[in-house]
């Protein structure tokens, strides 16, 4: 089992199925999103992983 996530964008996540498939490696797929919470605290960010279901799912646990 393999967590990924990138920072705002999930563009890899198919290439890293795929390739991932070849060596029965599960891939949790997941996104930083960089955001901005507040301009006195400056920029945050919050990641989503996919417990079950694939992108379709995503599940956020917050960092700001």
């Amino acid at each position: 089992v393999l967590a990924l996530t990138d920072h705002d964008t999930m563009a890899g996540i198919p290439e890293a199925v795929e390739s991932a498939q070849k060596y029965g490696i599960k891939i949790i797929p997941g996104v930083e999103i960089s955001t901005i919470f507040s301009p006195r605290y400056g920029a945050g960010s919050f990641t989503c992983f996919s417990r079950s279901g694939g992108r379709t799912n995503l599940v956020v646990s917050s960092y700001l």
